[in-house]
Protein backbone atom coordinates (compact mmCIF):
# COMPACT_ATOMS: atom_id res chain seq x y z
CA UNK A 1 0.00 0.00 0.00
CA UNK A 2 1.18 3.31 -0.93
CA UNK A 3 2.15 5.87 2.22
CA UNK A 4 -0.17 8.26 0.70
CA UNK A 5 -2.93 5.69 1.15
CA UNK A 6 -2.18 4.47 4.25
CA UNK A 7 -4.74 4.34 6.93
CA UNK A 8 -3.91 5.37 10.63
CA UNK A 9 -3.95 2.52 11.79
CA UNK A 10 -1.50 0.78 9.28
CA UNK A 11 0.59 3.74 10.01
CA UNK A 12 0.46 3.67 13.67
CA UNK A 13 1.93 -0.45 13.17
CA UNK A 14 5.50 0.92 11.59
CA UNK A 15 6.29 3.47 13.55
CA UNK A 16 8.39 2.75 16.85
CA UNK A 17 7.33 2.83 20.67
CA UNK A 18 8.20 6.24 21.23
CA UNK A 19 6.86 7.60 18.02
CA UNK A 20 3.62 5.84 18.79
CA UNK A 21 3.32 7.89 22.54
CA UNK A 22 3.88 10.91 20.15
CA UNK A 23 1.35 10.40 17.27
CA UNK A 24 -0.84 9.38 20.04
CA UNK A 25 -0.46 12.77 21.98
CA UNK A 26 -0.98 14.53 18.40
CA UNK A 27 2.37 15.27 17.35
CA UNK A 28 4.00 14.04 13.98
CA UNK A 29 6.84 11.60 14.38
CA UNK A 30 10.52 12.76 14.88
CA UNK A 31 11.17 11.34 11.56
CA UNK A 32 8.60 13.65 9.80
CA UNK A 33 9.94 17.00 11.61
CA UNK A 34 11.72 19.10 9.61
CA UNK A 35 12.45 22.84 9.80
CA UNK A 36 9.79 24.40 7.56
CA UNK A 37 10.87 28.10 7.79
CA UNK A 38 14.35 27.45 6.55
CA UNK A 39 13.32 28.01 3.12
CA UNK A 40 12.02 31.45 4.31
CA UNK A 41 14.70 32.24 5.96
CA UNK A 42 17.54 31.29 3.22
CA UNK A 43 16.32 34.45 0.76
CA UNK A 44 15.87 35.86 4.02
CA UNK A 45 12.13 36.48 3.38
CA UNK A 46 11.38 36.48 6.81
CA UNK A 47 12.26 39.42 9.33
CA UNK A 48 11.07 37.34 12.33
CA UNK A 49 11.71 34.01 13.99
CA UNK A 50 9.11 31.36 12.74
CA UNK A 51 9.95 29.22 15.90
CA UNK A 52 9.19 31.76 18.45
CA UNK A 53 6.08 33.00 16.72
CA UNK A 54 4.51 29.53 16.58
CA UNK A 55 5.59 29.12 20.11
CA UNK A 56 3.19 31.82 21.38
CA UNK A 57 6.00 34.57 21.21
CA UNK A 58 4.20 36.83 19.50
CA UNK A 59 7.12 39.88 18.97
CA UNK A 60 8.84 37.38 17.48
CA UNK A 61 12.14 39.22 17.33
CA UNK A 62 15.40 37.53 15.61
CA UNK A 63 18.10 37.10 18.91
CA UNK A 64 20.53 36.10 16.53
CA UNK A 65 22.32 39.28 15.19
CA UNK A 66 23.52 37.34 11.89
CA UNK A 67 20.05 36.49 11.05
CA UNK A 68 18.89 40.26 11.24
CA UNK A 69 21.50 41.66 9.16
CA UNK A 70 21.43 39.01 6.28
CA UNK A 71 16.90 39.72 6.05
CA UNK A 72 18.60 43.35 6.12
CA UNK A 73 20.79 42.88 3.51
CA UNK A 74 19.00 40.84 1.36
CA UNK A 75 15.83 43.82 2.09
CA UNK A 76 18.37 46.02 1.26
CA UNK A 77 19.52 44.41 -1.87
CA UNK A 78 15.75 44.33 -3.49
CA UNK A 79 15.20 48.12 -2.67
CA UNK A 80 18.67 48.94 -4.17
CA UNK A 81 17.89 47.68 -7.66
CA UNK A 82 13.81 48.94 -7.86
CA UNK A 83 15.15 52.31 -6.77
CA UNK A 84 17.77 51.64 -9.32
CA UNK A 85 14.89 50.65 -12.33
CA UNK A 86 13.05 53.97 -11.16
CA UNK A 87 15.55 55.78 -12.06
CA UNK A 88 16.37 54.14 -15.28
CA UNK A 89 12.53 54.85 -16.45
CA UNK A 90 12.61 58.63 -16.29
CA UNK A 91 15.88 59.54 -16.96
CA UNK A 92 17.52 60.33 -19.77
CA UNK A 93 20.96 61.34 -18.91
CA UNK A 94 23.36 59.40 -20.79
CA UNK A 95 25.91 59.36 -18.05
CA UNK A 96 24.18 58.27 -15.39
CA UNK A 97 22.28 55.56 -17.62
CA UNK A 98 26.12 54.11 -18.38
CA UNK A 99 27.06 54.19 -14.21
CA UNK A 100 24.23 52.25 -13.62
CA UNK A 101 24.90 50.09 -16.27
CA UNK A 102 22.30 50.58 -18.88
CA UNK A 103 22.55 51.98 -22.47
CA UNK A 104 20.72 55.15 -23.74
CA UNK A 105 17.14 54.47 -23.61
CA UNK A 106 15.19 52.90 -26.55
CA UNK A 107 12.08 54.68 -25.21
CA UNK A 108 13.53 58.31 -25.11
CA UNK A 109 10.60 59.67 -22.97
CA UNK A 110 12.37 62.94 -22.28
CA UNK A 111 14.17 63.94 -25.31
CA UNK A 112 11.50 62.72 -27.86
CA UNK A 113 8.89 65.02 -25.34
CA UNK A 114 11.17 67.72 -25.92
CA UNK A 115 11.19 66.95 -29.86
CA UNK A 116 7.10 66.95 -29.52
CA UNK A 117 7.60 70.84 -28.79
CA UNK A 118 9.48 71.85 -31.38
CA UNK A 119 6.03 72.83 -32.95
CA UNK A 120 5.91 75.87 -30.82
CA UNK A 121 8.95 77.79 -32.69
CA UNK A 122 7.21 79.82 -35.01
CA UNK A 123 4.95 81.50 -31.79
CA UNK A 124 8.41 82.69 -30.25
CA UNK A 125 7.95 85.95 -33.09
CA UNK A 126 5.10 86.76 -31.13
CA UNK A 127 6.91 86.63 -27.88
CA UNK A 128 9.43 88.90 -29.44
CA UNK A 129 12.38 86.13 -28.83
CA UNK A 130 13.03 85.33 -32.85
CA UNK A 131 12.37 88.16 -35.88
CA UNK A 132 9.91 87.23 -38.23
CA UNK A 133 12.64 87.18 -41.10
CA UNK A 134 14.06 84.06 -39.68
CA UNK A 135 10.64 82.10 -39.83
CA UNK A 136 10.31 82.83 -43.62
CA UNK A 137 7.52 85.73 -42.71
CA UNK A 138 7.81 89.36 -44.21
CA UNK A 139 5.82 92.36 -42.71
CA UNK A 140 2.51 91.39 -44.58
CA UNK A 141 2.77 88.28 -43.51
CA UNK A 142 3.34 88.39 -39.96
CA UNK A 143 0.68 91.19 -39.99
CA UNK A 144 -1.86 88.80 -41.21
CA UNK A 145 -0.63 85.77 -39.38
CA UNK A 146 -0.84 87.90 -36.00
CA UNK A 147 -4.75 89.28 -36.69
CA UNK A 148 -5.86 85.73 -37.56
CA UNK A 149 -4.57 84.63 -34.65
CA UNK A 150 -5.72 87.15 -32.33
CA UNK A 151 -8.70 86.25 -33.73
CA UNK A 152 -9.00 83.06 -33.45
CA UNK A 153 -7.48 82.50 -29.53
CA UNK A 154 -10.04 85.31 -28.47
CA UNK A 155 -12.93 83.14 -30.21
CA UNK A 156 -11.78 79.92 -28.32
CA UNK A 157 -12.22 81.95 -25.03
CA UNK A 158 -15.53 83.36 -26.05
CA UNK A 159 -16.74 79.53 -27.17
CA UNK A 160 -14.93 78.26 -23.77
CA UNK A 161 -16.92 80.50 -21.35
CA UNK A 162 -20.00 79.91 -23.50
CA UNK A 163 -19.63 76.17 -23.03
CA UNK A 164 -18.59 76.46 -19.16
CA UNK A 165 -21.88 78.48 -18.38
CA UNK A 166 -24.48 76.29 -20.21
CA UNK A 167 -22.77 72.77 -18.34
CA UNK A 168 -22.48 74.89 -15.50
CA UNK A 169 -25.98 76.49 -15.46
CA UNK A 170 -27.41 72.34 -16.05
CA UNK A 171 -25.19 71.25 -13.43
CA UNK A 172 -26.31 73.90 -10.57
CA UNK A 173 -30.20 72.88 -12.36
CA UNK A 174 -29.43 69.17 -11.34
CA UNK A 175 -28.11 69.99 -7.40
CA UNK A 176 -30.87 72.26 -6.78
CA UNK A 177 -33.46 69.42 -7.91
CA UNK A 178 -31.77 66.58 -6.04
CA UNK A 179 -31.52 68.79 -3.38
CA UNK A 180 -35.30 69.27 -2.99
CA UNK A 181 -35.92 65.30 -4.23
CA UNK A 182 -33.13 64.34 -1.34
CA UNK A 183 -32.10 61.85 -3.81
CA UNK A 184 -28.52 62.34 -3.14
CA UNK A 185 -27.23 63.50 0.28
CA UNK A 186 -26.35 68.02 -0.26
CA UNK A 187 -22.94 67.48 0.68
CA UNK A 188 -22.07 64.50 -1.77
CA UNK A 189 -24.14 66.66 -4.69
CA UNK A 190 -22.65 69.91 -3.99
CA UNK A 191 -19.29 68.62 -3.90
CA UNK A 192 -19.65 66.84 -7.18
CA UNK A 193 -21.09 69.31 -8.73
CA UNK A 194 -18.20 72.12 -8.16
CA UNK A 195 -15.69 69.21 -9.37
CA UNK A 196 -17.71 68.75 -12.77
CA UNK A 197 -18.29 72.84 -13.10
CA UNK A 198 -14.48 72.90 -12.79
CA UNK A 199 -13.89 69.79 -15.03
CA UNK A 200 -16.12 70.81 -17.73
CA UNK A 201 -14.76 75.08 -18.03
CA UNK A 202 -10.96 73.28 -18.31
CA UNK A 203 -12.30 70.27 -21.02
CA UNK A 204 -13.39 73.15 -23.29
CA UNK A 205 -10.93 75.04 -22.63
CA UNK A 206 -8.87 72.18 -23.60
CA UNK A 207 -10.64 71.26 -26.64
CA UNK A 208 -10.99 75.06 -28.03
CA UNK A 209 -7.40 76.39 -27.35
CA UNK A 210 -5.93 73.36 -29.14
CA UNK A 211 -7.64 74.14 -32.17
CA UNK A 212 -7.29 77.61 -32.07
CA UNK A 213 -2.99 76.65 -31.99
CA UNK A 214 -3.42 74.08 -34.79
CA UNK A 215 -5.47 76.27 -36.70
CA UNK A 216 -2.88 79.16 -36.44
CA UNK A 217 -0.13 76.81 -37.11
CA UNK A 218 -1.49 76.12 -40.38
CA UNK A 219 -2.13 79.46 -41.24
CA UNK A 220 0.97 79.91 -40.66
CA UNK A 221 2.62 77.21 -42.64
CA UNK A 222 -0.61 78.03 -45.14
CA UNK A 223 1.31 81.95 -45.54
CA UNK A 224 4.30 80.80 -46.71
CA UNK A 225 3.36 77.79 -49.05
CA UNK A 226 1.64 81.06 -50.69
CA UNK A 227 4.64 83.10 -50.83
CA UNK A 228 6.95 80.35 -52.30
CA UNK A 229 3.84 80.06 -55.06
CA UNK A 230 3.65 83.79 -55.81
CA UNK A 231 7.51 83.94 -56.57
CA UNK A 232 7.02 80.84 -58.69
CA UNK A 233 4.11 83.03 -60.76
CA UNK A 234 7.23 85.81 -60.63
CA UNK A 235 9.26 83.79 -62.50
CA UNK A 236 7.53 82.55 -64.88
CA UNK A 237 5.89 86.06 -65.38
CA UNK A 238 6.22 87.23 -69.01
CA UNK A 239 5.63 91.18 -67.75
CA UNK A 240 9.36 89.93 -64.75
CA UNK A 241 12.45 91.12 -66.30
CA UNK A 242 15.39 89.10 -64.38
CA UNK A 243 18.38 88.99 -65.38
CA UNK A 244 19.48 84.56 -65.43
CA UNK A 245 21.50 84.86 -62.75
CA UNK A 246 18.62 86.56 -60.90
CA UNK A 247 15.92 84.39 -62.19
CA UNK A 248 18.71 81.07 -61.06
CA UNK A 249 18.91 82.24 -57.84
CA UNK A 250 15.33 83.11 -57.07
CA UNK A 251 14.42 79.88 -58.67
CA UNK A 252 16.90 77.86 -55.87
CA UNK A 253 16.12 80.34 -53.13
CA UNK A 254 12.39 78.91 -53.52
CA UNK A 255 13.17 75.34 -53.86
CA UNK A 256 15.22 75.26 -50.50
CA UNK A 257 12.32 77.36 -49.34
CA UNK A 258 9.93 74.67 -50.53
CA UNK A 259 12.07 71.84 -49.04
CA UNK A 260 12.26 73.70 -44.98
CA UNK A 261 8.82 74.01 -45.51
CA UNK A 262 8.48 70.37 -45.81
CA UNK A 263 10.77 69.03 -43.15
CA UNK A 264 9.17 71.62 -40.56
CA UNK A 265 5.97 69.97 -41.33
CA UNK A 266 7.17 66.75 -41.47
CA UNK A 267 9.00 67.29 -37.51
CA UNK A 268 5.63 69.39 -36.23
CA UNK A 269 3.34 66.22 -37.64
CA UNK A 270 5.24 64.25 -34.90
CA UNK A 271 3.05 65.78 -32.33
CA UNK A 272 0.11 66.75 -34.27
CA UNK A 273 -0.62 63.87 -35.85
CA UNK A 274 -1.72 62.53 -32.57
CA UNK A 275 -3.88 65.30 -31.78
CA UNK A 276 -5.62 65.07 -35.21
CA UNK A 277 -6.07 61.00 -34.55
CA UNK A 278 -7.92 61.91 -30.96
CA UNK A 279 -10.06 64.72 -32.98
CA UNK A 280 -11.11 62.30 -36.01
CA UNK A 281 -11.71 58.89 -33.84
CA UNK A 282 -13.36 60.96 -30.94
CA UNK A 283 -15.61 63.31 -32.64
CA UNK A 284 -16.72 60.83 -34.95
CA UNK A 285 -17.68 58.57 -32.05
CA UNK A 286 -19.70 61.39 -30.72
CA UNK A 287 -21.47 62.29 -33.95
CA UNK A 288 -22.64 59.12 -34.00
CA UNK A 289 -24.01 58.51 -30.51
CA UNK A 290 -25.65 62.15 -30.09
CA UNK A 291 -27.28 62.25 -33.48
CA UNK A 292 -28.84 58.73 -32.29
CA UNK A 293 -29.81 59.57 -29.35
CA UNK A 294 -31.09 63.35 -30.66
CA UNK A 295 -33.23 61.89 -33.72
CA UNK A 296 -34.14 58.26 -32.79
CA UNK A 297 -34.85 58.30 -28.74
CA UNK A 298 -37.83 59.54 -26.94
CA UNK A 299 -35.75 61.46 -24.12
CA UNK A 300 -36.80 64.40 -23.06
CA UNK A 301 -36.80 67.42 -25.03
CA UNK A 302 -33.75 68.59 -22.78
CA UNK A 303 -31.51 65.40 -23.39
CA UNK A 304 -32.80 66.02 -27.30
CA UNK A 305 -31.38 69.13 -27.40
CA UNK A 306 -28.31 68.75 -25.63
CA UNK A 307 -27.60 65.48 -27.74
CA UNK A 308 -28.08 67.80 -30.64
CA UNK A 309 -25.63 70.82 -29.43
CA UNK A 310 -23.00 68.08 -29.07
CA UNK A 311 -23.56 67.03 -32.47
CA UNK A 312 -23.00 70.71 -33.92
CA UNK A 313 -19.97 71.05 -32.02
CA UNK A 314 -18.29 67.89 -32.80
CA UNK A 315 -18.91 68.61 -36.64
CA UNK A 316 -17.75 72.34 -36.63
CA UNK A 317 -14.35 71.16 -34.49
CA UNK A 318 -14.15 68.35 -36.82
CA UNK A 319 -14.58 70.59 -40.35
CA UNK A 320 -12.52 73.44 -39.03
CA UNK A 321 -9.87 70.92 -38.01
CA UNK A 322 -9.52 69.46 -41.59
CA UNK A 323 -10.60 72.64 -43.11
CA UNK A 324 -7.51 73.86 -41.93
CA UNK A 325 -4.94 71.23 -43.20
CA UNK A 326 -6.65 70.44 -46.08
CA UNK A 327 -5.82 74.09 -47.12
CA UNK A 328 -2.32 73.18 -46.45
CA UNK A 329 -1.77 70.25 -48.73
CA UNK A 330 -3.75 72.18 -51.61
CA UNK A 331 -1.10 74.98 -50.92
CA UNK A 332 2.27 73.09 -51.11
CA UNK A 333 0.80 71.09 -54.13
CA UNK A 334 -0.29 74.17 -56.00
CA UNK A 335 2.80 75.01 -57.19
CA UNK A 336 3.31 71.80 -59.23
CA UNK A 337 1.64 73.20 -62.57
CA UNK A 338 3.54 76.37 -62.24
CA UNK A 339 6.96 74.39 -61.72
CA UNK A 340 5.97 72.50 -65.37
CA UNK A 341 6.06 75.83 -66.96
CA UNK A 342 9.20 77.02 -65.31
CA UNK A 343 10.79 73.86 -67.04
CA UNK A 344 10.02 75.93 -70.55
CA UNK A 345 13.15 78.26 -69.88
CA UNK A 346 16.61 77.00 -69.58
CA UNK A 347 18.47 76.62 -66.55
CA UNK A 348 21.64 74.97 -65.39
CA UNK A 349 21.74 71.23 -65.22
CA UNK A 350 22.32 70.72 -61.24
CA UNK A 351 19.72 73.41 -61.34
CA UNK A 352 17.46 71.22 -64.08
CA UNK A 353 17.88 68.14 -61.97
CA UNK A 354 16.89 69.48 -58.73
CA UNK A 355 13.82 70.67 -60.30
CA UNK A 356 12.75 67.72 -62.15
CA UNK A 357 13.32 65.93 -58.44
CA UNK A 358 10.96 68.96 -56.93
CA UNK A 359 8.27 68.08 -59.79
CA UNK A 360 8.28 64.48 -58.70
CA UNK A 361 8.32 64.96 -55.20
CA UNK A 362 5.19 67.20 -55.50
CA UNK A 363 3.46 64.39 -57.35
CA UNK A 364 4.28 62.02 -54.52
CA UNK A 365 2.97 61.75 -51.37
CA UNK A 366 0.79 64.43 -49.77
CA UNK A 367 2.74 67.44 -48.47
CA UNK A 368 0.37 68.11 -44.92
CA UNK A 369 -0.55 66.88 -41.93
CA UNK A 370 -1.72 63.11 -41.46
CA UNK A 371 -3.94 61.15 -38.85
CA UNK A 372 -1.26 59.58 -36.67
CA UNK A 373 0.26 58.42 -40.31
CA UNK A 374 -2.73 56.37 -41.50
CA UNK A 375 -4.52 58.55 -43.92
CA UNK A 376 -3.57 62.17 -44.90
CA UNK A 377 -6.12 65.37 -44.01
CA UNK A 378 -7.37 66.56 -47.48
CA UNK A 379 -10.56 67.53 -48.83
CA UNK A 380 -10.99 64.39 -50.34
CA UNK A 381 -10.63 62.75 -47.26
CA UNK A 382 -13.18 64.82 -45.17
CA UNK A 383 -15.64 64.12 -48.13
CA UNK A 384 -15.08 60.55 -47.51
CA UNK A 385 -15.40 60.71 -43.77
CA UNK A 386 -18.90 62.44 -44.19
CA UNK A 387 -19.99 60.31 -46.71
CA UNK A 388 -19.02 57.64 -44.21
CA UNK A 389 -21.16 59.71 -41.67
CA UNK A 390 -24.26 59.41 -43.91
CA UNK A 391 -24.00 55.59 -44.84
CA UNK A 392 -23.83 54.89 -41.36
CA UNK A 393 -26.85 57.39 -40.22
CA UNK A 394 -29.33 55.82 -43.39
CA UNK A 395 -28.21 52.15 -41.71
CA UNK A 396 -29.07 52.98 -38.30
CA UNK A 397 -32.51 54.66 -39.62
CA UNK A 398 -32.85 51.37 -41.41
CA UNK A 399 -32.26 49.12 -38.62
CA UNK A 400 -34.32 51.12 -35.76
CA UNK A 401 -37.57 50.60 -38.61
CA UNK A 402 -36.91 47.41 -39.01
CA UNK A 403 -36.65 46.35 -35.47
CA UNK A 404 -40.05 47.99 -34.70
CA UNK A 405 -41.52 46.95 -37.68
CA UNK A 406 -40.72 43.53 -36.43
CA UNK A 407 -41.88 44.22 -33.29
CA UNK A 408 -45.61 44.86 -34.69
CA UNK A 409 -46.00 42.13 -36.10
CA UNK A 410 -45.46 40.12 -32.88
CA UNK A 411 -47.63 42.42 -30.67
CA UNK A 412 -50.78 44.14 -31.46
CA UNK A 413 -50.53 47.89 -32.07
CA UNK A 414 -52.64 48.16 -28.83
CA UNK A 415 -49.36 46.13 -26.68
CA UNK A 416 -46.50 48.46 -28.88
CA UNK A 417 -45.31 51.02 -27.19
CA UNK A 418 -42.79 52.51 -29.79
CA UNK A 419 -40.55 54.49 -27.14
CA UNK A 420 -40.02 50.88 -25.86
CA UNK A 421 -38.54 50.21 -29.59
CA UNK A 422 -36.42 52.83 -29.66
CA UNK A 423 -34.87 53.05 -25.80
CA UNK A 424 -34.71 49.34 -25.09
CA UNK A 425 -31.86 47.93 -25.62
CA UNK A 426 -31.04 45.79 -28.83
CA UNK A 427 -31.13 42.59 -27.59
CA UNK A 428 -30.03 39.69 -30.58
CA UNK A 429 -30.51 37.09 -29.11
CA UNK A 430 -34.13 37.36 -27.91
CA UNK A 431 -34.64 39.13 -31.67
CA UNK A 432 -33.46 35.63 -33.32
CA UNK A 433 -35.55 33.84 -30.76
CA UNK A 434 -38.53 35.87 -31.76
CA UNK A 435 -37.76 35.07 -35.30
CA UNK A 436 -37.67 31.06 -34.81
CA UNK A 437 -40.81 31.30 -32.86
CA UNK A 438 -42.60 33.46 -35.37
CA UNK A 439 -41.48 31.06 -38.49
CA UNK A 440 -42.57 28.10 -36.44
CA UNK A 441 -45.91 29.53 -35.71
CA UNK A 442 -46.60 29.72 -39.68
CA UNK A 443 -45.07 26.31 -40.51
CA UNK A 444 -47.48 24.88 -37.90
Amino acid sequence: MSKFHMSSTDYGQNVGSKDKIILAEGYLPTNKIFKIDQYLRMFGFLSQNIDEYLQGNIRGKLKNPSKRMYSFLVLSLLSFVCFRNIILVFTENVTLRKLLGEPQSVYFIVAKRNQLLSWLTPFAVFKGLISPSSMGLDVGMTDEWFRKTKKMLNKSILLTNLQALLCMSMFCMMAYRRHHTHSVPSTSSLFWTIILCLWTYFGSALIFVSYSYFYTLATYFRLRFCKVNNDIETIISPETRLKPNERCAMLYHILCEHNKICVEIHEYNRFWSKYIMQTYFLFVAIICYTSFQAFFTYNTYTVRTVMFAMTLEASYLLTRVSIAASRIANEAHASYGRLIRVTFNKYPVELQIQLRMFIQRLSGPTIGFYCLDIFEITYSTYASIIAALGQNFLLIIDFVRSYAQLKEEHYTSSDLDISDVFNSTLDLNSLINDEIQFVQEKLL
